[in-house]
């Protein structure tokens, strides 16, 4: 191979090896619960558990994992090669009948064009069935 063929090749290569290595798993969106982004919502952590359940079945309808308790739910979201891991955490509010709400949203390849669940999407979209409506 003369050096003028493998020059382009001599580029590429570690950029996708370097890509290859990049990929996030779940446990990327589950440890990163400081990272994401969190809203005060005036429900009930219970019913803030089935609305944000309901607002993640559009984005992943066939795989939602919850904990026992509720207060983690957790979805492996695919559109053909493209895979978001998302992870929702609910907590009691800061008063009695208020919510927490947390999500970490997590592309699987930094080179990934579409995240199936943006953090502010699911937030606008958490918002909107709190009101009653369909976003």
């Amino acid at each position: 191979m003369s050096i003028t063929r493998a020059g382009p090749w001599a580029l590429l290569l570690p950029l996708l090896l370097a890509a290859g290595c990049a990929y996030a798993t779940m446990q990327d969106a589950v440890g990163g619960r400081g990272e994401g982004t969190s809203a005060v919502y005036p429900v009930t952590p219970s019913k803030a558990s089935a609305l944000a359940r309901r607002v993640i079945y559009r984005a992943c309808p066939f795989d939602i994992q919850s904990s026992r308790d509720g207060s983690l739910l957790t979805c492996e979201a695919s559109a053909g090669p493209d895979t978001t891991f998302i992870a929702v955490w609910i907590d009691p509010g800061p008063t009695e009948g208020e919510s927490v709400v947390t999500i970490r949203s997590v592309k699987r390849s930094p080179t990934q064009i579409m995240n199936r669940l943006p953090e502010d999407q699911f937030h606008a979209q958490f918002r909107a069935a709190l009101e009653g409506k369909r976003e």
